[in-house]
């Protein structure tokens, strides 16, 4: 197994041609990212991990970056004893680490959080 991390990022390069389309295009289209990363053990390096590439989606145009549910609790369903076993816990929203790890980070790259104002793209995480 490597520790490098694997950066993929695919875009359509154009629209297809809709056959439902009766009319020309009035809006750009709708770019979504998606982050999916290994856990890591120490909470400063996950969320600069995740940040690295929440920053990739949005600088790619990306309106709206989903993050992995769980998104800064490790993955509980691979723990024969559950969830508190694996120290995943139910978070406050708003206020929980995830919800201001979200905000934080829609305020930097200055896109409308989802979990900032409570609803429509920015940055989006599972909790």
């Amino acid at each position: 197994m490597t520790s490098e991390p694997i950066h993929l990022m695919s875009t359509a390069g154009h629209v297809s041609d809709s056959p439902a389309r009766v009319e020309a295009p009035t809006r750009a289209p709708f770019r979504i990212a998606a982050v999916q990363h290994r856990w890591h053990p120490d909470p400063v390096e996950h969320e600069a991990a995740l940040s690295e590439g929440v920053r990739a989606g949005a600088g790619a145009g990306a309106a709206l970056v989903c993050l992995q549910e769980l998104t800064l609790s490790p993955y509980f369903a691979v723990t024969p004893d559950g969830p508190t076993a694996a120290g995943a816990k139910p978070e406050a929203l708003p206020g929980g680490r995830t919800h201001e790890f979200a905000c934080a980070l829609a305020t930097a790259l200055g896109v409308d959080g989802d979990a900032a104002r409570g609803g429509g793209g920015g940055v989006r995480g599972a909790v």
